[in-house]
């Protein structure tokens, strides 16, 4: 299960595509089993 930690709020995501938005934008990425 992944998870964007955004500035404001965690955003959870099965999506590479988002996952990738994510670093993009400087989000914290974390991958949790």
């Amino acid at each position: 299960m992944f998870f964007a930690f955004t500035e404001k709020t965690p955003i959870r995501t099965f999506s590479p595509i988002l996952l990738f938005y994510g670093i993009r934008t400087k989000a914290f990425i974390t991958f949790v089993a």
